[in-house]
């Protein structure tokens, strides 16, 4: 699994990580071992903000709470061409709003890790 850096702004913070998925039902089994594996992101306010995709056709989202987190992250995948993903972000709430900017945090979290993995150049 590829993370990126941990992003803080006005003490919520925010975490990309990617992996390759070839199969569609793999998604639970991950999402469930980064809850047991990381106390960090058990206590996140959402955990799971993810998007995948698998070929040209299989693909798939969630909001986690986030509402149009997900989406987002599939148009992410969508718009850089990535196949064969699985990009989740973590979102620790730190009881200030941040409005967009929060978009923005999703966006450049699943970026860099996807960078990171390889995915994007």
């Amino acid at each position: 699994m590829n993370e990126s850096e941990l992003l803080v702004d006005r003490k919520s913070k925010f975490q990309g990580r990617c992996c390759t998925l070839t199969n569609r039902t793999k998604i639970d089994e991950i999402l469930q071992n980064l809850l047991e594996n990381d106390k960090r992101v058990r206590k996140a306010s959402h955990p799971h903000m993810y998007a995948w995709r698998i070929g040209a056709t299989e693909q798939g989202s969630s909001d986690n709470g986030e509402n149009g987190a997900g989406q987002r992250l599939l148009t992410l995948l969508h718009q850089a061409n990535v196949v064969n993903v699985l990009v989740i972000v973590t979102r620790w709430y730190g009881g200030i709003p941040l409005g967009s900017s929060r978009f923005r945090h999703i966006s450049s979290t699943a970026v860099a890790s996807l960078k990171k993995g390889g995915f994007l150049p």
